[in-house]
């Protein structure tokens, strides 16, 4: 358990990305958590600790029938939007771009959880996490359906400076983390 095995270790959970500084605050014990660490790679050591894909939440008033959405039909529907970056659910919005498509976006919220129960007696549709569709859908009253084939899997990292690699409390943390995940 991490509060009984690191007392007196401060975690500060926030998103990266290029815009990142590395002069973070606390330097010393800095691990980062890059969805796509391309430009991490250069400057810190880096280990995938997940894959994860995603699905459709689909509101009780939608009526789908397919399993899998084609993206024209994910298209044609209106969408609520967990925004990541500013306007964008960076993932997702991102591969729709590099097509030149773009989604009817007619929510937004800043948090997935209140956004899958948004959706629930709605004609609107969710995209979100497969592991978090998996954990919510049955309780919030939503139908899961598979996402556009377009829309693909992204790898989840874990990012440190190489000079914590050997230095024992950051070795336990990353454990820790690995140990976490195995579980999810």
């Amino acid at each position: 358990m991490l509060s009984a095995d690191a007392e007196k270790i401060h975690t500060d959970v926030g998103g990266c990305d290029q815009n990142s500084s590395l002069s973070h605050k606390d330097r010393e014990h800095w691990t980062a958590f890059p969805i796509a660490p391309s430009f991490f790679r250069i400057l810190l050591e880096s280990e995938m600790l997940f894959t994860l894909d995603f699905v459709c939440l689909v509101g009780a008033a939608l009526r789908v029938r397919a399993r899998r959405l084609t993206l024209k039909q994910y298209l044609e529907f209106q969408h609520v939007l967990v925004e990541i970056r500013e306007g964008q659910q960076a993932l997702v919005d991102r591969a729709l771009s590099q097509l030149g498509a773009k989604r009817h976006v007619v929510l937004t919220l800043p948090f997935f959880v209140p956004a899958i129960f948004a959706i629930a007696q709605t004609d609107l549709i969710l995209t979100v996490p497969r592991r978090l569709a998996k954990i919510t859908a049955v309780m919030a009253g939503v139908r899961v359906v598979q996402a556009p084939c377009e829309i693909k899997s992204f790898p989840y990292f874990m990012a440190w400076h190489p000079r914590l690699t050997n230095e024992p409390a950051h070795k336990w943390f990353r454990e820790q983390l690995r140990s976490a995940v195995r579980t999810v």
